[in-house]
């Protein structure tokens, strides 16, 4: 397994996106995220770098909705 495809598995599994939802939101065909993590394919270069923009955006929208959370849990607005 190369370190791109490694890198790319372990985001995956921790962004909590199921297939669907990271089918839908990098432009990948499903069964072509479903073989990547199931390891039966390497992804190319365009589909590595379409996954992992993705990712790149999901986790700051994470992170910015956590950050308005908890600025909302401490009686700010945080906006």
């Amino acid at each position: 397994m190369t370190p791109t495809v490694r890198r790319i598995l372990t985001r995956i599994r921790k962004s909590g996106l199921n297939q669907s939802e990271l089918a839908a939101g990098s432009g990948i065909a499903q069964s072509t995220i479903s073989r990547i993590i199931a390891m039966e394919v390497t992804p190319g270069a365009a589909t590595a770098d379409a996954i992992e923009k993705f990712l790149d955006q999901h986790e700051s929208q994470f992170k910015r909705r956590l950050r308005i959370v908890e600025a909302e849990s401490n009686g700010t607005s945080g906006r």
